[in-house]
């Protein structure tokens, strides 16, 4: 089983920057390609877990005016072009994998912080609490009952969790703040966010 998840940005900050590029309205569908994806819970899941991940990628990026200007080229070149839910699923994972390579930097200098204990904020997400240990170890905890154990890795902003019993749980880091930790899972949970706790 494999799952992907992200980290996110503080609320504030996610305000700040511009809708240019952000996630559907489904409310107000302009084109046929919006209307595909509002049909799909899915592929709206995928266009919400995608602006995230913008939105992240513009606040850490030193050339923020290019990235924005490279994800309206995206939404008209591919995405737009896209006349299948599969083809747009395809594009979705691959943008939010290019946006997130460019973070990698950033990714890694971050890696010592994502250490400690952090309990799930609301019902949305794959653990409800979990320990990642300095040395790379990873202990989860469901109804304050161990659940799951294994180790930890990050390589660029891929955040890999394997437990003994081979459970394989994917994740991309966007950011960590100093007490709470925002992920984007792949699939059906979407957002996520933890707060360090001390167990």
């Amino acid at each position: 089983m494999a799952r992907t998840l992200l980290p996110s940005l503080l609320v504030g900050t996610i305000a700040a920057i511009p809708a240019s590029a952000s996630a559907i309205d489904c409310k107000a569908v302009k084109t046929k390609t919006e209307k595909a994806i509002c049909k799909s819970g899915e592929l709206v899941r995928l266009d919400e877990n995608l602006n995230h991940v913008y939105r992240a990628a513009v606040l850490k990026s030193v050339a923020p005016e290019s990235l924005k200007a490279d994800q309206k080229r995206w939404i008209s070149e591919t995405r737009d072009q896209c006349g299948t839910s599969a083809c747009l699923t395809a594009a979705y994972l691959a943008q939010i994998n290019r946006l997130s390579s460019g973070m990698a930097t950033w990714c890694e200098s971050n890696k010592p912080r994502i250490a400690g204990v952090w309990s799930r904020i609301g019902e949305d997400g794959f653990f409800e609490q979990f320990s990642a240990g300095p040395d790379g170890t990873f202990d989860s905890w469901l109804h304050h009952r161990p659940e799951t154990s294994g180790s930890w890795a990050l390589k660029g902003c891929d955040l890999v969790i394997s437990s003994h019993t081979g459970m394989r749980v994917e994740w991309k880091l966007v950011d960590l703040a100093k007490s709470e930790l925002r992920v984007i899972e792949l699939g059906s949970t979407g957002l996520a966010r933890y707060r360090r706790s001390s167990r």
